[in-house]
């Protein structure tokens, strides 16, 4: 993963993209522990970090905030992806 490819995606991801990327990854972590990825597991875990570091410049936490509540209360969402 290059991480600084994704940190300029994710400045210019809008709020609705960077809403569904940030549930694809965490889709991707669920996905990964059931599975024991480690490795995986490494790179979705910094793709979090940087999506969380992207709203917070925006100011909109609550982004991922409400993705994150959203796959934890209903983690069968997952399965659609």
């Amino acid at each position: 993963m290059d991480i600084d490819t994704l940190e300029q995606s994710l400045e210019m991801m809008s709020e609705q993209a960077l809403s569904r990327f940030v549930k694809r990854c965490l889709c991707q972590s669920i996905h990964n522990a059931t599975l024991g990825g480690e490795a995986i597991e490494f790179d979705v875990q910094i793709a979090l970090d940087l999506v969380y570091a992207e709203c917070a410049r925006r100011g909109i936490e609550r982004l991922y905030d409400a993705a994150l509540e959203s796959v934890s209360s209903n983690p069968q969402i997952c399965d659609a992806a």
